[in-house]
């Protein structure tokens, strides 16, 4: 029998006797039947090299376990009421195995059977460090070079730091160790890794490993810009921050020689420019200790050429208050110069510096002086050889005459030049202001005929004496001209009646000066008018007007100026022609009779017109008013135009709100329909018009048809006249 489930089964068997034909009496037995007992095995599959662990039972409560370790004798143990049973595996230093053999169910009777399953301890070996160091000596700024490995292939490694004048070292893991360490001082420094291999929890003994720092030593030169002059030596000497530091340098020239390549703390090398130009010596500059090199430092040679002046002189003979013109220049581009003088018989010379001598000199008699210059050029603190060069100065003549003159406007101001000097000639020039007939010229006597106007002028002469080659000092002549009075009329209209003659509308003629400055004179048609003495006169014939004006402050007089009056005749009377009744395009057309004008024409005040005719009038009364150019004219007609609105709104906004005829009189009849024919309203053109209803009641928007009996204004011909117009709300 087999229990199919892990508690006991029971079987119950009824028994019956029988024989010779009888039936006994039955019997029960109750069998009972155990199940067999189970067990698995479980563990830490992995530890660490010399550490224990522990093994799991798992099965039937009470039962005894038998196993064996490494197929060794058999041992047991009992599980507990729970059916769990633990083992230790002791301190292992190799891999175990431990396999099932048998398990026994406790009590009667007791039911054993073979079991199968096993565990076995893996133990990890203690993970040593092997490392390669490239170096244990690094120069500062570089990167440390430990690559890490372990008995164990898969192991792991991490590391702590301690280091001393050194910065850049941290702890950290992984299988290189690769950091930038940086010197913090002048002397060596050292960071010590203390590495420790790692198998999962598995920990190796710590192996350190130390690297010594060496600082970069600074190259310190006593300077990195130099300038000298070609031919000298200016020492550099070299140091740095770093004890016991070596120099090495290599150079580069343009345009120089004498430079080399060296070693040393001291670079002391004559330079010599090969040409006209600043020459360069570049040293790179290696400092190194302890076989670390340290940032190469430029330092710049400058060797700068030595000058040689040239002098090149306009003129070494010169006049009196001129100015020498001397340009200095050199074999060598941004020369400087300086000078220093000797003069005799002439001041302003001085000494100086610049690339030009601009210095005016003049005599201190009648008598030729000199001056000697002595240059030195310079470039960039290198001094050439001086060279002088020699200025011969000249005296200048003089003019004698009037600085001042006034004049009016037409006159000359007659200004004779006299010489200081004999055999001196005069030429001049001349500037003006509101002048014309000034004019340059040579002579002794200016007498040029000036005029100004309408403002005060003037006239500058500038008087330039000349003797022996030499021009003395201008002298400025000024010459005021008061400017003729400039009266000014124009020509103008007078209105007469055509009828009588007579003006009656006059025109004034204005000189637009003022009475209080002028006096004036008044003529018409040659013949002074008699008591006519103010700046305007009312002319009242036509005629030629003239006016003479005089300053009477100056004494100046105007010359005689003209003004032509005329006589205007205006249109005497208005009449006006208009289109029939309802044209599409309604047009008046104005007449005007008599005048002698050009006549504007305007409608309802509106802008002024040449053409007599308007186009396009809309219906109603209108004001024609006709004007002429002269201003003369001033006639005005009232125009009726017949004519009706295409549409009206009578929504109560005050804007169109009736329809009616417009321009017919009370006789006209006016007939309103509706689209059907059927007749709204009969109006009157003098009525309120019709206000959009009918009895009472507003009609719809749309067109409405009307037709009107009236009498033409134009022919008197009875007529009919039929249209349409909107309804809009």
């Amino acid at each position: 029998m087999t229990v199919t489930g892990n508690t006991p089964g029971i079987v119950v068997y009824t028994i019956t006797p029988s024989g010779s034909g009888c039936t006994g009496l039955p019997i029960t037995v109750n069998v009972t039947v155990n199940p067999l007992p189970t067990v698995t095995i479980s563990g830490n599959a992995r530890i660490c090299y010399n550490t224990s662990s522990t093994i799991t039972f798992t099965g039937t409560p009470n039962a005894t376990v038998t196993y064996t370790v490494n197929s060794g004798v058999n041992q047991t143990t009992t599980l507990n009421n729970l059916g769990v049973g633990i083992i230790s595996t002791g301190n292992l230093s190799t891999n175990t195995t431990y396999q099932l053999v048998s398990v026994s169910s406790a009590g009667i009777p007791s039911c054993s059977q073979l079991q199968s399953g096993s565990v076995t301890v893996n133990v990890i070996p203690v993970p040593l460090v092997n490392s390669i160091v490239s170096s244990s000596t690094i120069c500062s700024g570089q990167p440390t070079g430990i690559s890490l490995s372990s008995n164990l292939t898969t192991a792991t490694y991490s590391w702590t730091i301690t280091q001393s004048g050194v910065i850049g070292a941290s702890a950290g893991n992984g299988s290189i160790i690769s950091q930038i360490l940086t010197a913090t001082g002048v002397v060596p420094g050292i960071v010590t890794y203390s590495i420790t291999a790692n198998e999962g929890a598995c920990q190796g003994p710590v192996t350190p490993i130390s690297i010594t720092v060496n600082p970069i030593p600074i190259v310190i030169p006593s300077t990195i810009l130099q300038s000298v002059c070609s031919g000298s030596v200016s020492p550099i000497q070299l140091t740095s921050n770093v004890a016991g530091t070596v120099f090495n340098w290599n150079v580069v020239q343009t345009n120089v020689t004498g430079a080399s390549n060296g070693t040393g703390s001291v670079i002391s090398q004559v330079l010599t420019t090969t040409s006209n130009n600043v020459g360069e010596a570049v040293y790179s500059i290696t400092p190194t200790v302890a076989g670390c090199p340290g940032i190469p430092m430029l330092v710049l040679v400058r060797v700068n050429p030595i000058p040689i002046a040239t002098v090149n002189t306009a003129q070494t003979t010169i006049c009196s208050s001129s100015t020498t013109n001397i340009a200095l220049t050199s074999s060598v581009a941004g020369t400087t110069f300086s000078w220093t003088v000797i003069q005799n018989g002439i001041f302003g010379a001085s000494s100086g510096t610049g690339n030009s001598i601009s210095q005016t000199l003049t005599t201190v008699g009648t008598s030729a002086g000199s001056v000697v210059y002595t240059i030195t050029p310079t470039i960039n603190g290198c001094a050439g050889v001086p060279i002088t060069t020699t200025i011969i100065v000249n005296p200048t003549p003089e003019v004698f005459g009037s600085s001042t003159s006034t004049i009016c406007s037409g006159e000359t101001p007659n200004i004779s030049l006299f010489p200081s000097i004999a055999a001196t000639t005069f030429a001049w020039t001349v500037s003006t202001l509101n002048v014309n007939g000034a004019q340059a010229g040579t002579g002794v006597v200016i007498n040029d005929i000036l005029t100004a106007s309408p403002n005060l002028g003037t006239a500058i002469y500038t008087v330039i004496p000349t003797a022996n080659g030499c021009s003395g000092t201008p002298l400025n002549i000024t010459v005021t001209v008061n400017p003729a009075p400039a009266p000014q009329i124009n020509d103008g209209v007078i209105c007469v009646n055509q009828a009588t003659g007579i003006s009656y509308q006059n025109y004034t003629l204005n000189t637009n000066l003022s009475n209080a400055t002028y006096d004036f004179v008044w003529y018409f048609n040659g013949v002074v008018i008699n008591g006519a003495v103010n700046n305007s006169y009312s002319a009242t014939q036509a005629g030629t007007y003239s006016v003479i004006a005089t300053n009477t402050a100056t004494g100046c007089r105007s010359v005689l100026t003209n003004a032509v009056v005329t006589a205007s005749f205006p249109g005497t009377v208005v009449s006006t022609t208009e289109t029939l009744a309802f044209s599409d395009n309604a047009t008046i057309t104005v007449d005007v009779t008599g005048g002698n004008a050009i006549f504007l024409y305007s409608l309802d005040n509106g802008p002024l017109q040449s053409s007599n005719i308007f186009t396009n009038v809309s219906p109603g009364s209108h004001v024609v008013t006709v004007t002429d150019a002269n201003g003369c004219t001033n006639l005005t007609k009232l125009v009726t135009i017949i004519g009706y609105p295409t549409y009206f709104t009578p929504n109560g906004d005050g804007f169109h709100e009736t329809w009616n005829i417009i321009g017919l009189g009370s006789n006209a009849k006016v007939y309103i329909f509706d689209r059907y024919g059927k007749l709204i309203k009969q109006l009157s053109p003098n009525g309120e018009g019709w206000d959009g209803t009918y009895n009472g009641e507003p009609l719809m928007s749309t067109d409405y048809w009307f037709t009107v009996d009236y009498l033409e204004p134009q022919t008197g011909e009875n007529k009919v006249f039929r249209s349409h117009f909107s309804l809009k709300r």
